[in-house]
């Protein structure tokens, strides 16, 4: 017979090993290369031992959310099979998309509750290595875009115009990184910026303030404006619901303002990127696009709005079409229903337990930051950032149970 005590302690540091392995490669391993156009995530072989090692407790904190979550992967087999779409092996990947989110917040609310720093001193290791695996990138060192940000630039025209306008004169650098896409890099930056504004302490000048530092550079060097906006809006919460001494609040403020300055002078073309902003949609080349794109989608969705048409990822892939619009993404594929479920997916946590929520801190920040970026990015579609947002649900909810201690100067 198995002794408990050593299956516990087995089960206790496997479970510790797989979560830093699985963020590790979801931030650092880039994606490999099945066949043409086909690629998978390294993460995707921790999912089953992930679920196996959930197996062993059977129990959760956050069994609501697994039943919204659940429910939601249910009404999605219901839109495909409303379609016709069933033989569509692609339209099942959403499907998958959805459990594996499931499967993330199981596995991690019980490893963080029964380990309650790992979270916090994996995230202290990863972000200064991923800032500076992201400068090797920027500054090209020992020719960096040549050998090794290939294998994470999916689009080839991201790296081939780094450091480029469009019409290849110099031109300011968005950050690609380990996302291969200024965009994503920039929202995986916003995870940690979320977390550590969580942790600064609200009477004195504290080690967090140092990572919000970096997360800080890293955002703005990215240059995704909605991301920038919602690293503001994110920058006010935190200020306006944490009581800060004026001290620590005029500190922290200068750190940030630190990191931007010093982000502005990495790369003197960010601050003219950000003010070259055209209201006007003739003036503004990408806004302009993406209002078509959205325009030709909405008037698609008046015509399905209640069940829309299913995941139906060959059409986006077959029309050339990136939908830049979570909300829109959602309402054409699975109606007004689907909307409704999206924003559920995001919000739930937070619905009954705001109290908590501001007093944990990091996950209401995150929501803030995934729901202005919604707005022209597709963060809950990455493989990239759909599990970070996963990993934030089980803090919470591993918070919520008592089993993890949170900063008594939280939100």
């Amino acid at each position: 017979m198995i002794n408990q005590t050593k299956l516990n302690s087995f089960l206790d540091f496997s479970g510790q090993l797989l979560f830093v392995l699985f963020l590790f490669s979801v931030l650092f391993i880039p994606n490999l290369e099945i066949r043409h156009n086909l690629h998978i995530g390294a993460e995707e072989f921790f999912i089953p031992l992930m679920f196996l090692h959930w197996l062993f407790y059977r129990k959760s904190d956050a069994k609501n959310y697994i039943y919204l979550i659940g429910f939601i992967g249910i009404y999605i087999l219901i839109t495909i099979l409303i379609n016709f779409k069933t033989q569509s092996i692609s339209d099942y990947f959403e499907l998958y998309k959805i459990f594996k989110f499931g499967i993330i917040v199981l596995f991690a609310t019980n490893v963080f509750a029964s380990n309650k720093n790992l979270f916090h001193k994996t995230v202290c290791i990863l972000l200064p290595a991923l800032l500076f695996l992201n400068f090797l990138h920027y500054f090209d060192v020992f020719g960096f875009n040549q050998t090794i940000e290939p294998y994470y630039a999916d689009f080839e025209n991201h790296l081939q115009y780094f450091g480029l306008d469009s019409l290849g004169n110099p031109g300011s650098k968005r950050m690609l990184g380990t996302a291969g896409n200024p965009n994503v890099n920039a929202l995986i930056f916003m995870f940690f910026f979320t977390y550590f504004l969580s942790k600064l302490d609200l009477k004195k000048i504290n080690t967090a303030a140092w990572y919000v530092f970096m997360s800080a550079v890293g955002i703005v060097l990215c240059q995704s404006r909605t991301t920038m906006i919602g690293s503001v809006v994110i920058l006010m919460a935190a200020f306006v619901f944490r009581r800060f001494t004026k001290k620590s609040l005029g500190f922290n403020f200068l750190i940030i303002l630190m990191a931007v300055l010093v982000a502005y002078l990495i790369s003197y073309a960010s601050l003219e990127y950000y003010a070259n902003i055209h209201i006007k949609l003739a003036e503004n080349k990408t806004l302009r696009g993406r209002f078509e794109i959205w325009q030709y989608l909405l008037e698609m969705i008046y015509k399905k709005p209640i069940f829309g048409y299913g995941p139906s990822k060959m059409f986006f892939y077959e029309n050339d079409l990136y939908s830049e619009n979570e909300y829109i993404l959602y309402t054409w594929r699975y109606g007004l229903i689907g909307l409704i479920l999206y924003i559920s997916w995001i919000i739930f946590p937070i619905f009954k337990n705001y109290k908590f929520s501001r007093e944990h801190g990091f996950f209401l920040l995150m929501v803030i930051g995934i729901l202005i970026s919604a707005i022209t990015n597709n963060p809950l579609s990455s493989p990239m950032t759909m599990p970070l947002f996963a990993i934030a649900a089980a803090h919470f909810y591993a918070g919520k149970s008592g089993k993890l201690m949170c900063n008594e100067n939280s939100i």
